[in-house]
């Protein structure tokens, strides 16, 4: 029978509990314990997503991770990401599409106002990522899905590559979501 170290602990925790510090239960011999419920694949992140920012630029260490650092972004409500994403929900399609496709002045008119509210909360984004940016040495952004022509028919290599850098699996939706709004953002210094 195997059994998890939550299990155990708990089993620990109950013979303490009852005193029987010395000796054993043995009506808990035999018995099965109770099954975790299975946690769906993906998503290891836990709803938490990493910046990756390449820092060296040998010839060949594109794909080691040790070529990377990280920074934690933080999603709490009030974040610079949050603000972000709430202003790029309220955007039109047609102003989506321009940002995404790096034409700032192609948003829609009612929008114009809002896109310069995006590029100051991506400032602001940016500047919680000094930690991760190499001071006057070359670094960039590491992306899996967004923009798509760049990551190209190597999505498995590049969610590969986060889960060493960053130790989990990330909610690839969430990213997605996240690479999408801060390429959009990006547009406006372009």
């Amino acid at each position: 029978m195997k059994i998890t170290r939550r299990q155990l602990r708990q089993i620990i925790l109950k013979e303490f509990k009852r005193g029987d510090i010395g000796g054993i239960d043995i009506s808990d011999i035999g018995t099965t314990p109770p099954l975790e419920e299975p946690q769906k694949s993906g998503g290891g992140g836990g709803g938490k997503i990493h910046q990756l920012v390449r820092v060296n630029f040998d010839p060949g260490s594109e794909f080691n991770p040790a070529s990377y650092t990280k920074v934690l972004i933080d999603m709490s409500p009030n974040s610079p990401f949050a603000k972000m994403k709430e202003i790029y929900n309220g955007f039109s399609n047609q102003t989506k599409n321009a940002l995404y496709q790096m034409f700032p002045g192609g948003a829609s008119e009612e929008d114009q106002d809002n896109t310069w509210l995006l590029r100051s909360e991506y400032m602001n984004l940016l500047n919680t990522m000094d930690d991760a940016v190499p001071t006057g040495g070359d670094y960039e952004y590491f992306t899996v899905f967004h923009p798509e022509y760049a990551s190209g028919e190597n999505k498995m290599k590049l969610l590969d590559l986060y889960r060493q850098v960053a130790g989990y699996t990330p909610d690839e939706a969430l990213l997605e979501e996240y690479e999408v709004i801060m390429h959009s953002a990006s547009a406006m210094f372009g």
